[in-house]
C-alpha cells in the first residue's frame, strides 16, 4: 500500500496550512494513546528494525492485495522515474525535503512512504537504518538566486579556506532540465470565484468547491467558459449549502443558516453509495464535514442536500476523504470514523459507522494516503543529558481500513526534533505508487509524478528518482498562493483520452491542466527521433580556454613559446587534403578569463555599486564592438589579427559574439559562408561571486542556433581553493539553472526534448570551457614527483571534476563529458616560468583549466583532440579541443509525419498509465 509524502513549509501564506505551521502551541505532554475499534479485527506483530531508531517505525504491510507499481512502465526519459531493484522487506517510512535522497527503495507492488520535514532526510527501513540530517538551500520558491556567496578575489586567495559552512548543491533540486510552458488545455479551462475557495473536490470534469455558506457545482468540459458574476446554467450550479443543511435539521434556533458552523470545512466525492434504496452513479454525491461535527451528502445532479448525520461526530470535523470503497472522518478531539460497505452498500444515512479515538493534540497535521491514516504533532521531550525540554515533531500512523494489520501500525511514535537545524510542522501531504517526492504546501500525486503548488503561485512537477528529484516542468499558474491541487484516483477509466489536474489559488481562481504532460512527452520522444526526420551536416569546432592572469597582448611578445601561442593553437585545428587543400573550423571559440586584475580594489568598488545588465543581446555591431573597454577591444583586436592570418583566406571569418564580464571574455568567431544559417544569437551572463551579485565568479553563456540545431558555450569561472568543492558544485548549478530572460517559444524542434531555449541544457550541442578550478587530491610532493615521470593516468585518478561526475549523482555536470587527459596539469606556475608554483603557499598543481561536451543524443558531438600548449603568460596553461558536430536541418513532412507517430505512441502509453493506476487505488 502506498503511504503519504507529508511536507513542511513553514511560511506558507496559506490560512488553512497556517494552523498546522510552526507558529503552534505546545501540546499537552503526554504519551498519544490508542483506542482499538469496536470492531474485531486480528492483531499482528509490528515489524519492527533491527537497530531501533528514533525516526519512524516502519508499518508492515499486508500479504493479500498486491497494487502495481507505475515505476515498473516504461515511459519517456524526460519523466522517467528510474526502475528500482526489489527489496524483500517490508516498506519504508521516509522523511525528506527538497534534497530528497533516498537510498533504500521500496518493495517491489507498493508504493514508496514518505514524510517530508524541512532540512531533514530520513529514511528508516525494516531490516535497515539511515539517517542523513541534511542542511538544505530554500528551495520553496525554486529561486533563480544562488544560494551559497562564493568569494570575490582571484584564484590565488582563499586557498586554505575551508567549505564546511557552504551548502552542498547535491542537496538542492535540480532544475537544469526544467521545461517552463504551462501544460494549459487548449482552449484553457479557468475558472472564477468572488471568494475565496474554502474546500474543492472533483471528480473526472465535475468540480465541487465550498465557499462561504454556498457550494458551486460545476461541469468544466473543453470549450466551458465560466464567469465570477453569471452562472451558466447548463454548465454550473449554485447550492445555498447552509441553508438546505439548516431547513434538514429543522430549523434549529441555535443555528442560522448562514451560521459558520454549517459551512464546509471538508469534502469528498464518496465510492458509488445507496441513496433511498437506490444503487447511485459514481461521481454524483459528495459527503462534506462543518466545523459543529455534522456530516452531510450532497447530490450534485439535483444540487440538494439529501442527508445529514448529526450523531457520529461533536467536534469541528478537520478532514473527510475516500479511502479505496471506504470513507475516513477524523474531528478536532481525535474521533475517527471509519465507514465501510460490509454487509450493504455504503449510506451516509443508513451505515453504522467504526469509531475510535486517538490523543490529536491542536493544530496536528492529519492526512490519509495510501490505506493509512498519519497523524503529525509538536510534543514536547526532555532534552538528551539535561533537564531541559525540546519541541519535538511526533508522527504517528495508523490503519483505519484494513482488517490484516492492527489499527496502530507503529510500535511507538516517531520523533523528530523541531527548530534551528532540525525540522518544522506538517503542512501537506501526498502518495504517489512508486518512488520519492518533493515538498512544498499544495502537493498531490499524479499518475508517476509529484505536482506541488508554492505561496508564489507556481506550480512545480517532479519526476522521482532513487537517487535525487528532479524537476521537470515549472510554470505561474497564479498571481497568489497556490492553495490546493486536486487529481481525481478514483474516476480513472479505460479510454479516458484526457486527465486534469485542478489548482486552486488564492487569487480566487481555478485552473485545469493536463495531467500527463502529453505535449511534453510527444515532444520528447520527437526530439529522440530526429534521425528519421532530419538531413546532417558535419561542422568542425575549435574551442580554446585561457585564464590570463590579466595579462594584454602587449606581454605575448618576449618569449617564443608566447609569441605565436594562437597561431600554433588555430593551425593545430586546420587539416589539409592529399591535393594541399586547407580545411578550416567552422565555429571558433575563445574562452578567456581574468583578463583583468581581480584584485584592483578600484575596480571592484566601481562594480558593486555601478553594476552592469544581466544580459545582454548579440551580435553587436562593429560600433558597440569598438566601445568594449580597451582592455577587452585589445585582446579582440588581436585575435581578429590571427584569424585573419592564420585561415585560409578562401573561407574569411567574421566575429558573431563578444560578450565580457568582469574579467570573463567569450569570443565567437564563424565562416562567413556559416553565418546567413546561423538565427537567434543570445548572450548573458550569471554572477556566482558574493551569492550573485559579483561577477568575479559566473559564466558567460552564448547560444545561438545553426540550421535547425541549437549551440550553447559557457566560459566558467568556478569558486577557487583546495578543499571548496561543494562551492564549485554550486556554482554550476547555478549557472546550468540559469535562464535567459524574455519571451520564446516552447518546443522548438531545434532545441533538446521540448525545450524552449531558455536554460543551457535546453540546447542539443553544448560546450562548457573554462576555469573550473577544481583541484588534485594528493600531497604536492608526490603530485610533482608523477608529472616529472609523465604518470597523468595516477594523477587523473585523484582529480575532484572527475570523481565528482563519477560519484556523485546530484552532480549537475554528469551528463557531460571529457576528452581523456594526456597532458600535465595546467595550473599554478610562476608567471614567465615553466615552474610550478614555489611561493609560500605552494599550491598543489591541478587540472583548472578544462574542457567538456554534450550531446542531447548519442554521436552529436566528437572530440577529435584535446590539448594543453606552453605559455608562460600567466600562471595558467591554456587548453584547446576540437569538435566534430552534427548539424542538422528537418525535413518538414517527415517531421510531420513522426508528430503523427508519436501522438499514437502517446495514446498507447496513457493508456497503459491509466490502467495501472487504476488497478492501484482499486486495491487500496
Amino acid at each position: 500500500m502506498p503511504q503519504p509524502y507529508l511536507s513542511g513549509d513553514l511560511h506558507t501564506t496559506n490560512t488553512a496550512l497556517l494552523a498546522a505551521s510552526s507558529s503552534l502551541q505546545v501540546p499537552r505532554n503526554a504519551e498519544p494513546g490508542r483506542a482499538q475499534p469496536s470492531t474485531n479485527r486480528p492483531t499482528m506483530p509490528v515489524a519492527r528494525p533491527i537497530h531501533e531508531p528514533t525516526g519512524v517505525p516502519v508499518p508492515t504491510m499486508p500479504a493479500s492485495k498486491s497494487p502495481p507499481n507505475i515505476a515498473s512502465l516504461q515511459i519517456s526519459p524526460m519523466i522517467q522515474a528510474r526502475q528500482l531493484p526489489l527489496e524483500p522487506s517490508a516498506p519504508s517510512s521516509f522523511t525528506s525535503d527538497a534534497s530528497l535522497r533516498s537510498p533504500v527503495p521500496p518493495s517491489e507492488g507498493s508504493a514508496a512512504s514518505y514524510i517530508s520535514l524541512p532540512g531533514t532526510v530520513q529514511r528508516t527501513g525494516s531490516s535497515d537504518v539511515h539517517n542523513l540530517l541534511v542542511r538544505t538551500p530554500d528551495t520553496t520558491e525554486f529561486s533563480d538566486v544562488p544560494t551559497v556567496p562564493s568569494g570575490m578575489s582571484s584564484d590565488d586567495d582563499d586557498e586554505d579556506s575551508d567549505d564546511i559552512r557552504t551548502l552542498r548543491a547535491q542537496d538542492a533540486i535540480d532544475k537544469s532540465q526544467v521545461n517552463r510552458a504551462p501544460p494549459a488545455f487548449q482552449p484553457h479551462r479557468t475558472v472564477p470565484f468572488r471568494a475565496p475557495v474554502g474546500a474543492a473536490t472533483m471528480y473526472r470534469d465535475r468540480l465541487v468547491v465550498a465557499m462561504q455558506d454556498k457550494v458551486r457545482v460545476l461541469v468544466v468540459r473543453r470549450g466551458a467558459e465560466f464567469s465570477s458574476e453569471a452562472l451558466e446554467p447548463s454548465s454550473e450550479r449554485v447550492v445555498a449549502l447552509s441553508a438546505e443543511h439548516h431547513a434538514l435539521l429543522g430549523s434549529p434556533n441555535n443555528l442560522s443558516a448562514t451560521s459558520r458552523e454549517l459551512r464546509v470545512s471538508s469534502m469528498v466525492f464518496c465510492p458509488p453509495s445507496l441513496v433511498d434504496g437506490q444503487h447511485t452513479e459514481k461521481g454524483r454525491f459528495v459527503w462534506y464535514g462543518t466545523p459543529c461535527g455534522h456530516m452531510g451528502e450532497l447530490d450534485t445532479y439535483t444540487g440538494h442536500v439529501t442527508t445529514v448525520r448529526t450523531n457520529v461526530h461533536k467536534a469541528p470535523i478537520t478532514l473527510i476523504t475516500r479511502l479505496g470503497r471506504a470513507m475516513v472522518c477524523v474531528d478536532e478531539s481525535g474521533k475517527i470514523s471509519t465507514w465501510l460497505a460490509r454487509t450493504q452498500p455504503l449510506s451516509l444515512a443508513t451505515t453504522n459507522p467504526e469509531t475510535v479515538r486517538i490523543d490529536l493534540p491542536k493544530h496536528s497535521h492529519v492526512s490519509v494516503a495510501g490505506g493509512l491514516l498519519w497523524v503529525c504533532a509538536q510534543t514536547l521531550a526532555p532534552r538528551a543529558g539535561t533537564k531541559q525540554s525540546q519541541r519535538m515533531l511526533s508522527v504517528r500512523c495508523y490503519s483505519p481500513v484494513s482488517d490484516e494489520r492492527p489499527f496502530n501500525v507503529m510500535s511507538r511514535p516517531g520523533q523528530h526534533p523541531m527548530g534551528g537545524d532540525g525540522v518544522g510542522m506538517v503542512t501537506c501531504s501526498a502518495a504517489l505508487p512508486g518512488l520519492p517526492q518533493v515538498p512544498i504546501p499544495a502537493m498531490t500525486g499524479v499518475l508517476n509524478l509529484i505536482w506541488a503548488g508554492t505561496r508564489s503561485g507556481r506550480i512545480v512537477v517532479m519526476a522521482p528518482n532513487t537517487t535525487m528529484n528532479r524537476m521537470v516542468k515549472t510554470w505561474q499558474a497564479h498571481r497568489d498562493t497556490v492553495t490546493d491541487l486536486l487529481f481525481d484516483v478514483y474516476g480513472l477509466e479505460q479510454g479516458q483520452t484526457e486527465l486534469a489536474v485542478c489548482s486552486v489559488g488564492a487569487d480566487h481562481f481555478v485552473t485545469f491542466w493536463d495531467a500527463p504532460l502529453s505535449v511534453d512527452w510527444m515532444h520528447n520522444e520527437v526530439s529522440q527521433r530526429a534521425d528519421t526526420y532530419s538531413r546532417y551536416h558535419t561542422l568542425k569546432v575549435l574551442t580554446t580556454t585561457y585564464n590570463l592572469g590579466a595579462a594584454s597582448p602587449s606581454d605575448i611578445f618576449g618569449m617564443v613559446d608566447n609569441m605565436d601561442l594562437f597561431q600554433r593553437i588555430l593551425r593545430s585545428s586546420c587539416s589539409t587534403s592529399a591535393e594541399g587543400h586547407v580545411t578550416a573550423p567552422d565555429v571558433i571559440v575563445f574562452a578567456f578569463q581574468e583578463l583583468i586584475d581581480l584584485e584592483d580594489k578600484r575596480l571592484t568598488a566601481k562594480r558593486l555599486l555601478l553594476g552592469s545588465n544581466k544580459t545582454k543581446k548579440v551580435p553587436k555591431t562593429a560600433e558597440e564592438r569598438d566601445r568594449l573597454p580597451s582592455s577587452y577591444q585589445a585582446w579582440l583586436d588581436k585575435l581578429v589579427s590571427y584569424v585573419r592570418l592564420v585561415m585560409p583566406p578562401e573561407s574569411p571569418f567574421v566575429v558573431l559574439s563578444a560578450e565580457s564580464m568582469l574579467g570573463l571574455f567569450t569570443i565567437v568567431f564563424v565562416k562567413s559562408e556559416l553565418q546567413p544559417r546561423i538565427r537567434q544569437v543570445d548572450s548573458y551572463m550569471v554572477k556566482t561571486g558574493l551569492g550573485g551579485r559579483y561577477g568575479n565568479k559566473g559564466a558567460v553563456v552564448t547560444r545561438f542556433i545553426v540550421d535547425d540545431s541549437s549551440f550553447c558555450f559557457l566560459n566558467c569561472h568556478l569558486a577557487a581553493g583546495q578543499r571548496n568543492v561543494r562551492q564549485r558544485n554550486t556554482d554550476i548549478a547555478d549557472i546550468l539553472q540559469s535562464s535567459i530572460p524574455g519571451e520564446l517559444q516552447a518546443y522548438d524542434p531545434s532545441f533538446a526534448f521540448g525545450g524552449d531555449g531558455s536554460m543551457v541544457l535546453d540546447h542539443e550541442i553544448c560546450l562548457v570551457a573554462g576555469d573550473l578550478n577544481y583541484r588534485l587530491d594528493m600531497r604536492r610532493e608526490l603530485v610533482i614527483q608523477l608529472i616529472e615521470q609523465q604518470r597523468y593516468a595516477d594523477l587523473v585518478g585523484v582529480d575532484q571534476l572527475l570523481q565528482q561526475m563519477q560519484e556523485n549523482p546530484h552532480f549537475r555536470l554528469r551528463s557531460f563529458q571529457e576528452a581523456p587527459i594526456h597532458f600535465a596539469p595546467t595550473y599554478k606556475f610562476n608567471r614567465l616560468t615553466n615552474d610550478f608554483d614555489t611561493s609560500e603557499k605552494a599550491r598543489i598543481p591541478a587540472y583548472c583549466d578544462r574542457i567538456l561536451y554534450r550531446g542531447h543524443l548519442p554521436n552529436v558531438v566528437q572530440c577529435t583532440s584535446y590539448k594543453r600548449w606552453d605559455a608562460t603568460l600567466s600562471d595558467h596553461r591554456p587548453v584547446s579541443a576540437t569538435f566534430t558536430v552534427r548539424s542538422k536541418s528537418i525535413d518538414t513532412p517527415l517531421y510531420e509525419q513522426v508528430v503523427a507517430k508519436t501522438r499514437a505512441d502517446f495514446e498507447k502509453y496513457l493508456s497503459q498509465l491509466v490502467q495501472l493506476s487504476y488497478h492501484y487505488y482499486q486495491c487500496i
